[in-house]
């Protein structure tokens, strides 16, 4: 087994262990994080986009002889390691499957070790202070520059309900004079049902012979009050038609002012300035350009952060480094260190071993069990094609029975018993 086939089974152990049970495959927090980017890198190493001290890594996994010195198997106490290495100048990566048992272990050591949850050296404190600022006034800046897009949204929304209520007002001003009309025509058409209605009363009281005396004609006056009535019943409803559109086109356009009154009244204090087009531009072309500078500094900022960091860790002696605590630093697994301390290796993840174990120059000094190399995967076995297996015919049972039931037939010649 080679290099790289040893990181493509350590691939195949990652998703094999955390890729079927659903509550495994989705693990939270930052071993969630420290899993993604071990299956990361070690996609990274198989497709050869990083490179390793590959011996170590070798010996670690007993792919070649594991012994010394270059593979500590039962090494001093790692005080004393420390004291002797750091004595001689050499460097120190102390890896552990938690904080707690780093800190444990490192309680004695000569000289502090740098850890690596994000409490660095305090050179770094300015720089995550401006950093943490930045993102603090980006953040802010993009929430003024959305409340600015939705007060343009509702100074558009301002204008349609302005406009809409002018075409209601002016729709109910263009029903008064029909309806003034209408009105004027009824009160015409009840008077003269009036006057018609006295005329057949006077015709009723002269009778028969004061009807032929006076000229007077009842069948006349019945047909024309008839017709004045009918009309005036049609002018009614039309009356009645057009003063409820009348009232509803004046109670929506009251309706509507009053609301455009309460989006005016309210539209400074919630969005900070007057309900004005240019301003609300201005101001969000200002707030567009502010977060656009916010994004450079908070950029430059954690680049900042990160060489300054990298050059701190290049510059220690004694780095510890958790599993949880990887991806807050993942610059360590750029770097190499002249020993590299794995302590309860059988607790930790074999790709993290692996890749740690690459980082040392000249040794590794295990705490514990050595890992085993991942079992290569075996080749499937080939079933035998549908065309080479026997078929079996219809009534062939019976027959073997009968050939069982007779005993073996032996052939003439040299063929073989059936």
């Amino acid at each position: 087994m080679d290099f790289r086939s040893l990181a493509l089974s350590l691939t195949r152990e990652l998703d094999r262990e955390f890729g079927e049970d659903p509550a495994v495959s989705h693990p939270r927090g930052r071993t969630s994080q420290a899993l993604q980017l071990l299956h990361q890198q070690l996609d990274d190493i198989v497709a050869g986009r990083r490179r390793f001290q590959w011996v170590h890594a070798a010996r670690l996994f007993g792919l070649v002889p594991r012994q010394g010195p270059a593979l500590l198997l039962e090494p001093p106490d790692l005080v004393s390691l420390l004291q002797e290495g750091l004595k001689a100048g050499r460097s120190f990566l102390v890896v552990g499957p938690s904080r707690p048992e780093l800190d444990r272990a490192l309680a004695r050591s000569p000289v502090k070790p740098m850890g690596t949850a994000g409490q660095w050296a305090e050179a770094l404190l300015p720089l995550v202070e401006a950093w943490d600022s930045a993102r603090t006034r980006r953040q802010e800046a993009y929430a003024h520059q959305e409340r600015l897009s939705r007060g343009l949204a509702r100074l558009k929304e301002m204008h349609d309900l302005r406009q809409w209520q002018v075409r209601v007002a002016d729709k109910a001003a263009s029903l008064v004079p029909e309806v003034e009309r209408l009105r004027l025509s009824t009160q015409e058409l009840q008077t003269r049902l009036t006057e018609l209605d006295r005329q057949l009363e006077r015709v009723r009281k002269a009778g028969a012979l004061g009807r032929w005396a006076l000229g007077l004609r009842d069948d006349e006056t019945a047909a024309e009050r008839d017709q004045v009535s009918l009309e005036l019943r049609m002018g009614l409803g039309a009356l009645h038609i057009r003063e409820t559109e009348l009232q509803k086109w004046r109670g929506e356009a009251l309706s509507r002012q009053q609301t455009l009154r309460q989006l005016e009244s309210g539209f400074e204090g919630e969005f900070g300035c007057r309900p004005e087009p240019e301003t609300l531009t201005r101001l969000l072309k200002e707030s567009k350009e502010q977060a656009r500078q916010l994004d450079a500094a908070v950029r430059e900022a954690a680049v900042s952060m990160e060489q300054a960091q990298e050059t701190l860790l290049q510059g220690a002696r004694l780095v510890s480094l958790a599993f949880d605590e990887w991806p807050a630093s993942p610059v360590l697994l750029d770097l190499e260190y002249d020993t590299v301390a794995l302590l309860r290796p059988e607790a930790l993840h074999p790709g993290f071993l692996f890749l740690a174990a690459g980082l040392a120059r000249s040794r590794v000094a295990t705490y514990g069990l050595p890992p085993e190399p991942p079992a290569e995967p075996r080749a499937p076995r080939r079933r035998a094609s549908a065309a080479r297996r026997p078929l079996k015919a219809v009534g062939a049972l019976p027959k073997a029975r009968e050939k069982r039931m007779q005993g073996p037939r032996v052939k003439e010649g040299p063929d073989e018993v059936d």
